[in-house]
């Protein structure tokens, strides 16, 4: 989902919110690649040919077995994303009256909006 549609359904300050991420991210970002880099030189001027090879393939074996680890993650958060974009308080509120007196819904909307 783009910002825009986010912000067109009603999500108000949603660029507002996105520049503060960035602002936190970018930084970290970088900061996280200029520490790769400097590993990386550091590491080659300190180990030999083949130390390094084998450095290389023990690295490569990590970042395989960290692509479904990452893939875990974006499912995860669009789920968050999509219930949070659900569950609005107007819409819990509307839910709520519509539901017999008494009655406790089960749906995760109603749950997390009635505590």
């Amino acid at each position: 989902m783009s910002v825009a549609a986010g912000h067109a359904h009603g999500a108000p300050g949603a660029t507002r919110g996105l520049g503060r991420a960035a602002l936190l991210v970018v930084p970290a970002v970088l900061a996280g690649n200029l520490v790769g880099y400097l590993f990386t030189v550091v590491v080659a001027r300190q180990l030999g040919p083949a130390a390094y090879g084998a450095l290389g393939g023990l690295l490569a074996i990590v970042i395989a077995l960290a692509v479904p680890g990452m893939a875990l993650q974006l499912v995860v958060a669009r789920r968050a994303a999509v219930n949070r974009r659900r569950c609005s308080r107007a819409t819990c509120t509307s839910a709520r009256s519509a539901h017999r007196p008494g009655w406790r819904s089960t749906s995760p909307c109603c749950r997390r909006c009635s505590r």
